[in-house]
């Protein structure tokens, strides 16, 4: 069900990102933030016009869960979510 729930969120998302001026947003992706949080948050930060401080970077993220449904999920379970989010996951730049 959450799977439905995700897919239907990131097909809106799509639709509302159409109207939107390329410069008006920024999309992250989790694992990039994990990796490089400074980087990230210095580019938010600029985007959006607010002084960087580094306590932003207290915040550990070493626990963002990334792929945690690959790992936990059985056979079946992960076979389910692909065939939900299959298409969503590579539009979004992920492989199966």
């Amino acid at each position: 069900q959450a799977a439905h729930v995700y897919r239907s969120l990131i097909a809106q998302w799509f639709e509302v990102k159409k109207s939107l001026p390329n410069n008006s947003y920024l999309e992250y992706r989790l694992e990039d933030l994990v990796r490089a949080p400074e980087r990230m948050i210095r580019e938010l930060c600029a985007f959006i016009g607010c002084e960087f401080n580094p306590r932003m970077l207290e915040i550990d993220l070493g626990h963002s869960h990334s792929n945690r449904w690959k790992q936990e999920f059985n056979n079946q379970e992960r076979q389910e979510v692909q065939d939900i989010l299959g298409e969503t996951i590579v539009k979004l730049g992920y492989s199966l």
